[in-house]
């Protein structure tokens, strides 16, 4: 078994291509797919999960807040999906 980091690095997903891309074109993307879909557009599960995505790592969509009780140390973690 491997042995706990030294320290926590948070995953940044806003930094990445995906995140930018999802971002920047989603609601074109859901307009087309109403367009080609006759209205119908992208299921709800998938708008969801899109919404998701573009919260994960977000501390505004919500975090936890972790101290140790030995030395008072606090940490905040972004709540992901």
């Amino acid at each position: 078994m491997a042995l706990p980091a030294a320290s926590y690095r948070p995953r940044a997903p806003a930094q990445s291509a995906r995140y930018r891309i999802l971002l920047d074109h989603l609601e074109g993307f859901r307009a087309e797919t109403d367009r080609l879909r006759d209205g119908t557009g992208l299921p709800r599960f998938a708008c969801s999960g899109f919404r998701d995505f573009l919260r994960c790592g977000q501390f505004a969509a919500g975090f936890a807040r972790f101290r140790r009780a030995t030395c008072g140390l606090d940490r905040l973690g972004p709540f992901s999906a």
